[in-house]
């Protein structure tokens, strides 16, 4: 969005019902998932206006899974996957 209106976000429910969804039908499995879940709950618990996850916050969260690829166990196959996910959502 921008200047004059508010980004849009991926809030919490939104993320359990329809991303999670995605995910697991383009090949994630359930413990893929809620280990991203696991990963992207400090965003999309925020308080007040930060509730949920924008653009900006989508962006560090991709980075921090290619970055922690060993300890998240994510292939780089299933990190794009989430990366598209997530800006369809957004």
């Amino acid at each position: 969005m921008g200047l004059f209106f508010p980004s849009k976000r991926i809030m919490p429910r939104d993320f359990k019902n329809d991303v999670r969804n995605k995910l697991y039908s383009r090949g994630l499995t359930h413990n893929e998932i809620d280990r991203l879940s696991e990963t992207a709950d400090a965003a999309l618990n925020e308080p007040g206006v930060h509730h949920g996850i924008d653009r900006r916050e989508k962006d560090q969260l991709v980075r921090a899974l290619r970055e922690h690829r060993g300890a998240n166990h994510l292939s780089d196959r299933d990190i794009q996957i989430i990366d598209k996910t997530l800006d369809e959502e957004l």
